[in-house]
């Protein structure tokens, strides 16, 4: 009796299972239609763009996410979106492709980013140009602006009171006016006293400039001088003569005022001749010195001890009778004064 029942429970299960599945086909049927007529409406291209936190703090990572889904029916390169980026730093990047949802292909880029200030920031819109087969027009499809906020890596945190050196609130401290009044004096006093130190060891330390030698006082201290050399040396006589002739131009030169240690002797002589200032026989005597040590200096004369002798007492004479009267130096002194 027991086994017929169960035979009879399982025949009443065979004989409903047609009706059943009749009914879960239909069901299939309304709800797969509403699916397939969502996917038609859905636009040919959408994109997403998103970060996983919009406030964060400093030298925290955020993750930007920008997201393509487009109909593979229309033609579409994905850009890339870094350059996107201006107040971000971007520390790493990459893409992935999505399989098929709804029938759209699907592109993910993500961007890993960080900010190293406080302050706010905004990733500008992101966006894809693309055009439906058939149509000329080229459409657009974009993403909206996002803002973030980096605060403080010390802002929210509790405990800052507790550490070893507390931080406490800024006091007002009342103004000291007398007190850097106080330092602004002892500075210009200090700055006025090395001032005057200064100019006190510049004064004091400034030699007077030494008086210009007149033209017989040089003249005559450099023959004594060349009265030292040895007359025993052929080539210390000739270079003798080189300096005889060229103290007795460096005199004539800066006594009489002309150019006589540039000129030849041939352009010298007409001009002391003419030369009022001169006696005759002074004129006479300098036109045989320096024919003499021309001699000397340019055809090889060697002179013996009395020529040498004789050629500085007419040097010495000829300065000493043509040196400066005390008239003509105080003339002079009034002239440039």
């Amino acid at each position: 009796m027991k086994n017929s029942g169960i035979i009879k429970n399982w025949k009443s299960v065979f004989q409903a299972a047609p009706s059943v599945l009749i009914f879960l086909l239909f069901s299939c049927e309304k709800i797969q239609a509403p699916n397939n007529k969502a996917i038609a409406d859905l636009p040919p291209v959408e994109i997403l763009s998103e970060v996983d936190k919009a406030v964060a703090t400093v030298g925290d990572i955020l993750a930007w996410t920008v997201t393509v889904r487009w109909k593979p029916e229309v033609p579409l390169q994905v850009p890339e979106f870094g350059p996107k980026i201006m107040d971000l730093r971007v520390v790493d990047s990459g893409a992935e492709e999505i399989p098929e949802i709804d029938g759209r292909k699907t592109i993910r880029k993500w961007y890993k980013v960080r900010a190293d200030n406080v302050g706010s920031y905004r990733i500008p819109p992101v966006s894809v140009q693309y055009k439906v087969p058939g149509s000329d027009t080229e459409s657009s499809a974009e993403a909206p602006q996002i803002f973030i906020e980096i605060k403080s890596s010390l802002e929210g945190k509790e405990g800052l009171t507790d550490l070893p050196n507390e931080i406490r609130p800024l006091e007002e401290i009342p103004a000291t006016y007398w007190r850097e009044a106080a330092i602004a004096g002892a500075i210009a006093v200090l700055a006025l006293g090395f001032y005057l130190v200064r100019q006190y060891l510049k004064k004091r330390g400034k030699a007077a400039p030494e008086p210009v030698p007149m033209p017989e006082e040089a003249a005559l201290r450099e023959l004594a001088r060349l009265k030292n050399f040895n007359f025993n040396d052929p080539e210390s006589i000739r270079g003798l003569h080189f300096e005889l002739s060229e103290v007795f131009r460096k005199y004539l030169q800066d006594r009489f005022r002309f150019p006589a240690v540039d000129w030849t002797t041939e352009e010298i002589d007409p001009y002391i001749r003419k030369n009022l200032m001169i006696d005759r026989v002074m004129k006479e005597a300098s036109c045989n010195f320096l024919r003499d040590t021309d001699r000397v200096k340019f055809a090889k004369h060697l002179p013996d001890f009395s020529e040498i002798g004789r050629e500085f007492e007419i040097a010495e004479q000829f300065i000493n009778n043509t040196k400066e009267t005390l008239y003509e130096k105080n003339r002079s002194n009034s002239q440039i004064a």
